[in-house]
């Protein structure tokens, strides 16, 4: 059953890729020496939704300057590099997760909320840990790819819900690898790595829940830092049901992650403002709309 899910999870993801290839190449020319402005425009400019969502952003009361914005270009100057990928990926990341999950019980309002509170979680951390942040935010938009795949596996194969009975990750990462395949952090990487993607990436999402599956030091450290994020997520409560428990933060992860002027509650009050003003800015749907069937 598993090759006749590689082909399906393949088939799933291939609705899936111009997004997620768009987020890498977007992230791939923001981070080269010498940035292609023509490039960033021109990417910035594939998707009517990402061009409105800039124009609108660089023509409000607080980013405009007495003029009016007409083009993404200058769209781009008024809000700044960083902003512009921080908008247009979050955008992005709205429109891949716009299904609800019944595999999961989440709603797609929930799924994109937590997407982006673990992309702000995620570049916070890193600026702090004196990593990327650009990398740290690609990251976490990413950390629910794999469950959008493993929904559309889940409905080939007939399968029941599953996450409100199984109350701990341990469980629901088992229950998928034993139905599906892959659990959804194996799915994840498996698909970036299918797509050619930047290889950190995958080698980090496939380690998300466990820093002892980390190839590398780097590897290692970010997979740490996704749990602390994990963690600062759900006291915002903006984490998803089967991820409650996902992250007890031990001294190892700690130690591992070298956050030596950590405090977890500014950080959470950080997270929960920015992700409310992304979302926000974004157009992402309120996480607490009921969907019939579904617990948000």
């Amino acid at each position: 059953m598993q090759v006749d899910n590689l082909n399906l999870l393949k088939s799933a993801a291939s609705r899936l890729a111009t997004a997620s290839v768009l987020i890498n190449a977007l992230y791939e020319v923001l981070n080269e020496p010498e940035i292609d402005h023509e490039r960033v425009v021109k990417l910035m400019s594939m998707d009517i939704a990402i061009s409105t969502r800039l124009l609108r952003l660089a023509n409000t009361a607080s980013n405009n300057r007495g003029v009016t914005v007409t083009s993404v270009e200058k769209a781009i100057v008024w809000l700044g590099l960083s902003e512009a990928y921080r908008v247009t990926c979050a955008t992005i990341t709205a429109k891949l997760c716009e299904q609800n999950l019944p595999l999961y019980r989440i709603s797609a309002g929930r799924l994109s909320y937590n997407s982006v509170a673990t992309a702000v979680a995620m570049e916070l951390l890193a600026k702090e840990a004196e990593l990327d942040p650009n990398t740290g935010y690609t990251l976490g938009l990413l950390a629910n790819l794999g469950r959008l795949l493993l929904q559309r596996l889940a409905d080939a194969n007939g399968l029941p819900a599953c996450g409100a009975d199984l109350p701990q990750i341990a469980q629901v990462l088992a229950w998928e690898r034993t139905h599906l395949g892959w659990n959804q952090a194996e799915a994840g990487a498996l698909i970036l790595r299918h797509w050619g993607l930047n290889p950190v990436f995958a080698g980090v999402i496939a380690c998300q829940y466990d820093i002892t599956l980390a190839g590398d030091e780097t590897s290692r450290r970010w997979s740490a830092l996704f749990q602390v994020a994990k963690t600062l997520v759900a006291i915002t409560d903006y984490s998803l049901g089967v991820e409650s428990d996902s992250c007890v933060v031990t001294d190892e992860i700690f130690q591992a992650a070298d956050l030596p002027n950590f405090d977890g509650l500014l950080f959470s009050a950080k997270i929960a403002a920015a992700t409310r003003e992304l979302c926000a800015d974004t157009g992402v749907p309120d996480p607490w709309v009921r969907t019939a069937g579904l617990v948000t």
